[in-house]
């Protein structure tokens, strides 16, 4: 299964709502127990997540609405001391020539300590998203610090403020009350660092933050609808990814038990059955996803069954090549 058009919004990032800090101010995460702080000059930027994720690591996340530029910044404790040689370890998962993203323009290269990967992800399901990866890390003790910045629609005049964005990362002292503060958790939390492990393509750490954001959602929706079905779209895929067609089904039609006119449920439900080679099933819900293609996210559009190599396998049938030719 392919990553559907509907993980564009995972891929640039939907904005949460809950801002904890002014856009003037540093971006600023602790450790508890530490008596550093990792901070960042980035003014126009809104803090959308600053939380303990559930495997302990400190993550803060911020958005510029103006520029569509993301930040985020994780702090993780490890076992034993870090070293600038785990950062260049971490790097090297993230350029698997076998994940599901093409990557382009990479480069590494340090800034003071920082090492600092940058790569580009030119294209997504054949649409142009032209988004630059920037990630800077840091070791520092037994902890290891992630920087990651990010834009879509890359270009040229975009590297040298992002650039500078990351070269104001520091360590500065707090104190104790200062670092014991976190903010709650809740689906949005789950639901954003899903959303991040998605990015960086690791598909099993999404299912499960994906998981947790589903079942906080099923006993009280807090999500708005364009992020609810996201959320869906996204754990499906993640599911479907990772080759669990029969997980990508059930959350699938949870959400049309919830939801039954949203279209890409349908679509990514007839991805699930291509894979399984059910022909049948497949065109039922492709019929599906075209009778209510009005019906999609703004700024989504349905994609083409010939776009995805899921159904390449039925390129030889004519019943679905003539269902295929209906997709715009």
């Amino acid at each position: 299964m392919k990553p559907s058009a509907a993980i564009l919004f995972a891929l640039v990032g939907i904005p949460l709502h809950a801002q904890t800090q002014s856009s003037s101010a540093p971006l600023r995460v602790s450790f508890p127990g530490q008596s550093w702080a990792v901070q960042i000059l980035a003014p126009g930027f809104n803090v959308t997540q600053n939380a303990t994720q559930q495997d302990g690591r400190r993550y803060l996340s911020a958005e510029n609405d103006s520029s569509g530029a993301e930040v985020s910044i994780t702090i993780e404790k490890v076992s034993k001391p870090a070293t600038p040689d785990g950062c260049l370890e971490v790097f090297q998962t993230r350029l698997d020539p076998d994940g599901p993203f093409r990557l382009t323009d990479v480069h590494q290269s340090q800034i003071g300590e920082m090492a600092v990967l940058e790569y580009v992800i030119p294209e997504f399901n054949r649409a142009p998203i032209r988004q630059k990866n920037i990630f800077g890390c840091l070791a520092k003790d037994s902890f290891y610090v992630d920087v990651h910045v990010s834009k879509e629609m890359f270009d040229a005049a975009d590297e040298a403020p992002l650039i500078a964005i990351l070269s104001t990362t520091r360590t500065v002292d707090v104190s104790a009350s200062e670092n014991a503060n976190s903010l709650p958790e809740g689906s949005a939390a789950f639901f954003s660092e899903g959303t991040r492990h998605f990015q960086l393509q690791e598909y099993d750490q999404a299912i499960e933050a994906y998981r947790q954001a589903l079942d906080l959602e099923k006993g009280s929706r807090k999500l708005d609808a364009s992020k609810w079905r996201t959320l869906v779209d996204n754990l499906a895929m993640s599911y479907g990814i990772t080759g669990d067609f029969k997980a990508a089904e059930d959350v699938l039609n949870y959400g049309l038990s919830q939801d039954a006119t949203y279209p890409m449920f349908y679509f990514i439900l007839a991805d699930a059955y291509a894979e399984r080679n059910d022909l049948p099933n497949t065109l039922k819900n492709l019929r599906l996803a075209l009778k209510f293609k009005a019906n999609v996210i703004a700024g989504e559009k349905l994609p083409n069954p010939l776009s995805d190599d899921s159904f390449k396998r039925f390129w030889e049938n004519a019943e679905f090549m003539k269902l295929a030719d209906e997709f715009e």
